[in-house]
């Protein structure tokens, strides 16, 4: 037995976590104090808004054809879709220290790679070198956020 999956859902879903990391890292950029942080924060909220523009794009290009999968890979979507991270406003206000922020970027990030993967199966060739370049980025910002916690772990520790 089949079940149709619209992929507009996912993408959606995408689109949706793209505008909260916009917005989570434009906050911590305007809250931060330390120059490396709010650099690194404005960069990757105005990839986030990229990233946006381009699912958009995507969604509108794709339509909301319906795609056949089989149970088992719709249960795996399902379960990206439900147990995504969710981050609002009022999450990205909770976080003060850079570490705590940093960790919940990375988590987005993680989020933001699990959805490009599920994706890329889903419309295979025919969208493979945009979704692949967007996956580079995403795994792009997770280094460089793993990269900055270990900086800021280090200074703090006295050691540089």
């Amino acid at each position: 037995m089949s079940i149709k999956y619209d992929i507009a859902d996912l993408i959606n879903n995408m689109i949706e976590l793209e505008i909260c990391g916009n917005k989570f890292y434009t906050y911590q950029a305007r809250q931060s104090d330390n120059p490396l942080l709010v650099q690194l924060f404005e960069m990757l909220a105005a990839q986030e808004e990229r990233h946006r523009e381009v699912y958009e794009h995507l969604r509108d290009k794709i339509g909301h054809d319906v795609e056949v999968i089989d149970e088992d890979y719709h249960g795996y979507l399902k379960e990206i879709i439900d147990g995504k991270f969710n981050l609002d406003p009022h999450a990205a206000e909770s976080c003060h220290a850079p570490l705590e922020v940093l960790e919940m970027g990375m988590r987005l990030e993680n989020d933001s790679i699990r959805f490009v993967d599920a994706f890329g199966k889903i419309v295979g060739q025919t969208y493979w070198e945009t979704v692949e370049q967007i996956k580079q980025q995403e795994q792009n910002h997770l280094r460089m956020l793993v990269k900055m916690k270990t900086q800021l772990t280090s200074e703090s520790q006295g050691g540089k």
